[in-house]
């Protein structure tokens, strides 16, 4: 079953433990918030439950040229994170068994798979 929400990530319009599965792609490199909308993530997801996603990861921390550039928003590359700092904000945000895996180059960025669990 599939359901589709119009919303803000970090306020979401939906019950707690709802969900066994969440699946993003390219969605938290774009959130101002990352840690607000992981901890939301984690609420609407029943325990053991899984959020896996896909985003840019930064090579090197983001400077303020790229920051304050609205194209660089929308292309996904102003709000990325290095990997460790996505695996840091998930286990902040109370996820555990969290795997990081690079996927494919980029120069200066590089596709991600992120995995984690809701504590049971």
């Amino acid at each position: 079953r599939v359901l589709l929400v119009n919303g803000d990530l970090g306020s979401l319009p939906l019950a707690s433990g709802l969900f066994g599965l969440a699946l993003g792609n390219c969605v938290f490199s774009i959130v101002f918030d990352k840690g607000r909308a992981l901890g939301e993530v984690l609420r609407v997801l029943r325990p053991g439950g899984t959020l896996i996603f896909c985003d840019l990861a930064a090579r090197e921390p983001i400077g303020p040229e790229l920051k304050d550039d609205p194209a660089a928003w929308a292309f996904c590359t102003a709000g990325a994170l290095e990997a460790a700092g996505y695996v840091g904000l998930l286990e902040g945000s109370g996820f555990v068994g969290v795997d990081a895996q690079a996927l494919e180059d980029h120069g200066p960025f590089a596709s991600y798979s992120f995995l984690a669990l809701k504590p049971r």
